[in-house]
């Protein structure tokens, strides 16, 4: 549901696929929504700022350097490629994970360094790309014997391992 009548700036590093997917789920738990790229001036209505997996301040639209201060800031991490120093930003009040390995471990670093900020678990990758079921599974209309791979354009799927991995493996 929606989060309230909070105005948020959801900001993006880059347009990949996947954060803009990510983008369009968060987009539907607030009431208000802007979203852009973090070089691009942010949206001077919103009181909060979600980054999404970077905040790398050198990079910014320098209406968001000028204007840091004055608002919350939130982060999505990917916990396979964090960068540490975006987690000991005094203003960061909120980090949000996909993933419970993301929760651990946030909650351990969290501990060990003394940081303040509050996790969130979104429980979330991707929209749903099959049908709405809720018949007895698996439905009728998929075949699990069947694999997709379908990288994007992340370098961190791994595209090359997971093909050697078929290769090597005719079972599968």
């Amino acid at each position: 549901g929606v989060i309230g009548d909070m105005c948020v700036q959801i900001v993006l590093p880059k347009k990949s696929l996947g954060l803009t997917k990510d983008a369009d789920i968060l987009s539907e738990q607030f009431k208000c929504v802007y979203t852009g790229l973090h070089k691009e001036p942010p949206n001077k209505n919103t009181k909060i700022w979600l980054f999404l997996e970077d905040m790398i301040e050198s990079e910014f639209h320098p209406d968001y350097t000028e204007h840091f201060n004055d608002r919350i800031i939130w982060l999505m991490i990917n916990i396979d490629w964090v960068n540490p120093k975006m987690l000991f930003n005094p203003k960061l009040s909120l980090v949000f994970c996909k993933t419970q390995l993301c929760m651990r471990l946030s909650k351990v670093y969290r501990a060990e360094k003394e940081l303040s900020w509050e996790l969130l678990f979104t429980s979330f990758t991707s929209n749903e790309l099959l049908p709405s079921y809720s018949g007895p599974y698996p439905p009728d209309f998929v075949d699990f014997s069947l694999i997709v791979h379908a990288p994007g354009r992340s370098p961190a799927k791994n595209t090359k391992f997971v093909i050697d991995a078929w290769k090597n493996n005719p079972s599968f």
